[in-house]
């Protein structure tokens, strides 16, 4: 009997450890994409974060706020606030951030094979595309804003 307990506990060990996946994104690669997309930064007023979201503009193909969103990203991850509009992320900074932290964790988990430099590199160009570059500049940028990668 202390055999099939022991492995019942193995295996639901097993399960757990492959329920729980990455919950977090590292503060390097928001802080990271923020500067690289739109200039902007995270910055500490009052002991209260905020967003400064410096290049306010709209992306080339129609990506929207700080963290440059783009449609496909944001249908990806909407579901959890279905209340929620795509156009939301022009005027709502802490939404945006929260769908792209879920994106981020999207590919991170599902298709980035649990690696945060192919997460980043899938934010810029989608999944399955590696843009060594655009992972380089995040790293530099969130280094140079006090956040290195870890």
């Amino acid at each position: 009997m202390k055999h099939i307990t022991i492995i019942c506990l193995l295996l639901l060990g097993q399960i757990l450890c492959a329920a729980t996946k990455e919950t977090e994104v590292p503060y390097w690669v928001m802080a990271g994409i923020l500067a690289q997309e739109t200039k902007s930064r995270y910055e500490v007023v009052n002991g209260v974060e905020h967003i400064v979201y410096v290049d306010q503009t709209v992306g080339a193909a129609g990506e929207l706020s700080a963290f440059q969103i783009t449609w496909k990203a944001w249908k990806q991850v909407h579901a959890l606030e279905p209340d929620r509009r795509f156009r939301d992320l022009a005027t709502d900074q802490l939404y945006a951030e929260r769908v792209a932290m879920r994106y981020l964790l999207w590919l991170y988990n599902n298709s980035a094979k649990q690696s945060w430099p192919h997460a980043v590199q899938y934010y810029n160009g989608g999944p399955g595309k590696l843009r060594y570059s655009y992972y380089a500049n995040v790293v530099a940028k969130a280094r140079k804003a006090g956040y290195p990668e870890n």
